[in-house]
């Protein structure tokens, strides 16, 4: 297995807001080994996590008066998964909304020497379809997109609300992370994250369903090496703003990763692979990304580890350490 990315030695104050999601508490633990202070927030408690409503400034202006200044706050909380964005598009749009709004009303008053720098959860559902790999300067939807894409139509419009707010000081304008499927142990497949639901089911020896061929591409990366990423993003003294692609290395197809799965599955009784239609399977009017890549250029740039672990080291370490007794809450990572 790699070795994780470095992790920074400069000491830090740092918020983690959605710090129960797989990957707030991968962040939370890569930052427990350096010297930094952390306050961890979600809207459900648990060990060193404070329960807050993440929607409502006031919790905001409560938890940073208690915590003190901050360095960086990194607001990870939101509503993710296909089938909750379906189920109704709209509460997908506010509840990704609201923390945004929430943090910024909070910090509207805040003098800019004392403003931390906002590391904020975007997606790689921001953007429009192409075949090839996503620049950070690519089209992305527009943030009036409703049904399917209404959490990236949020999404959109929170990466623009943020960087509007006002006139951030040079060197600590937001950061807007565009994540490409990071996957990990603990997922939760109610999701509908491709790889925990695969594990899943193959290991409760039901039928792996891929969406039509399964020729759609993906590139996974796992969240043990996106962790560290976030960490350095918000220990750096000074770093551009504005959008930057966060992800791994591991391309592949949805049918690669479900023969991946099986051949972790072989003495499982009744997993294989059935190719089903998801119009039927998960909605009517469910739509597919057929070609998710994302270019890396901008995050090398900033000197920071890239991911390195591959398709079949990732999908060993998900069917290792699957525990359905201890999955995390939803995590933005897409």
């Amino acid at each position: 297995m790699p070795p994780p990315a470095s992790i920074p030695d400069r000491p830090s104050r740092v918020v983690v807001a959605g710090g129960a999601g797989l990957i707030g508490s991968a962040v939370v633990r890569a930052l427990a080994r350096g010297p930094s202070e952390v306050l961890v927030l979600d809207r459900r408690p648990g060990p060193g996590i404070r329960a807050a409503d993440l929607a409502n400034p006031r919790t905001w202006r409560r938890e940073l008066a208690d915590f003190g200044p901050a360095d960086a706050i990194l607001l990870l909380a939101g509503v993710v998964g296909v089938a909750r964005v379906l189920a109704d598009p709209e509460a997908a749009r506010r509840g990704n909304l609201a923390p945004v709004e929430a943090l910024l009303a909070a910090l509207a008053h805040v003098p800019d020497h004392d403003l931390p720098r906002i590391v904020y959860a975007s997606s790689s559902e921001v953007y429009l379809p192409a075949r090839r790999p996503l620049r950070e300067d690519d089209p992305v939807r527009a943030p009036e997109e409703v049904g399917r894409w209404a959490y990236a139509a949020a999404k959109v419009a929170g990466e623009r609300r943020l960087a509007a707010a006002r006139v951030w000081p040079v060197g600590r304008a937001p950061v807007a992370v565009r994540f490409f499927n990071v996957v990990g142990p603990g997922q939760e497949s109610a999701q509908g994250m491709v790889l925990p639901t695969f594990v899943e089911r193959a290991r409760a020896g039901l039928p792996l369903c891929v969406h039509g061929d399964g020729a759609q591409v993906r590139t996974l990366a796992h969240v043990d090496e996106i962790a560290p990423v976030l960490v350095e993003l918000s220990c750096r003294s000074s770093l551009p703003g504005g959008p930057l692609n966060v992800g791994g290395v591991a391309r592949c197809s949805v049918l690669e990763i479900a023969q991946a799965v099986l051949r972790r599955a072989r003495s499982v009784h009744g997993a294989r692979i059935e190719h089903v239609d998801p119009r039927r399977s998960v909605h009517p009017t469910f739509e597919d990304v057929i070609w998710r890549v994302p270019d890396l250029a901008r995050l090398a740039a900033l000197g920071i580890a890239l991911p390195t672990r591959d398709l079949d080291t990732i999908v060993q370490d998900v069917w290792a350490r699957h525990d359905p007794a201890n999955l995390a809450c939803a995590s933005p990572a897409s």
